[in-house]
């Protein structure tokens, strides 16, 4: 969580800043909230984040802080099936995550990517994550498909913190927790694989990684990743997770950010993948 404190003017008078020359940034855009000594601008919709005033002190702690989540990819099962929108910010992106293959079709690449499908040329690997080819990497792989008929096994998405497991009803792949709103909160997390139920001797549906992954199909219905977290979708009966999001982000309130108006991307994601979010922090009291 953002470090509460009752520093003021006295407290920048004594890092040597005098009236009128104070180290905080004055911008404007997303929705605007406050923790403590930080202002948090969050945008679950693409617009413009405007810098009217900037910091001469970033590294001093008093520049920005980001948190770029892309939209999840969809489970299968629902139509169409389709990777999730990237995020940007800053030059800055995230990849969408990849949707979940279906039966016997392998998972999508993405910034986590898809669980495969369970038979066919679907069992086999899940799709790769982190397609930007980041360090640290965006997200992780989707789980592995396996079986045959009735009893395939379908992957599960990953999410941004770790790959999925294989087939078999396992959950989706966690999301990474940041507190850059003020609370703990997981995001990016990948969807369940479906399930074709106690009929065919299989268990519940996976249920979604932490972060918004929508739980897979049967007994209930398959759930969608969560809208503002970029969750991946839940997998219908028998077909795979989506991935999460891609995540990028920096938890130290350093980065130096000029005068100018800079484009939000947010991505969306065309079905049940979750829309993603970006969030930007800075010290202004």
């Amino acid at each position: 969580m953002p470090i509460n404190s009752t520093r003021g003017a006295a407290s920048a008078k004594a890092f040597g800043f005098t009236a009128g020359s104070d180290p905080f940034i004055i911008a404007t855009g997303g929705t605007v909230t406050t923790s403590g000594d930080y202002r948090i601008h969050t945008f679950t919709t693409s617009s413009t984040f405007v810098v009217s005033k900037p910091t001469t002190k970033a590294a001093a702690g008093f520049g920005v802080r980001y948190l770029v989540v892309a939209a999840g990819g969809s489970g299968q099962g629902s139509t169409p099936t389709t990777r999730g929108g990237s995020s940007s910010w800053n030059s800055i992106p995230a990849t969408g995550g990849g949707y979940g293959g279906n039966y016997n079709a392998l998972g999508s690449s993405g910034g986590s990517g898809g669980g495969s499908g369970g038979e066919g040329p679907g069992s086999g690997p899940g799709g790769s994550g982190n397609a930007g080819g980041y360090s640290p990497p965006e997200g992780f792989p989707g789980g592995t498909g396996g079986g045959s008929g009735g009893s395939r096994k379908p992957g599960a998405g990953g999410g941004a913190s770790q790959a999925a497991a294989g087939g078999g009803a396992t959950p989706g792949g966690d999301g990474v927790a940041s507190d850059i709103n003020g609370t703990s909160t997981y995001y990016a997390g990948g969807g369940g694989g479906g399930s074709h139920g106690p009929g065919f001797g299989q268990p519940d549906a996976g249920q979604g990684g932490l972060g918004g992954g929508g739980k897979g199909n049967l007994p209930e219905p398959q759930v969608a990743g969560t809208d503002g977290l970029g969750g991946g979708g839940g997998g219908s009966s028998g077909t795979a997770g989506g991935g999460g999001g891609g995540l990028r982000t920096i938890t130290t309130y350093t980065t130096d950010v000029p005068s100018a108006t800079y484009p939000v991307t947010v991505g969306t994601d065309a079905n049940n993948g979750g829309d993603g979010v970006v969030i930007l922090a800075y010290k202004y009291k």
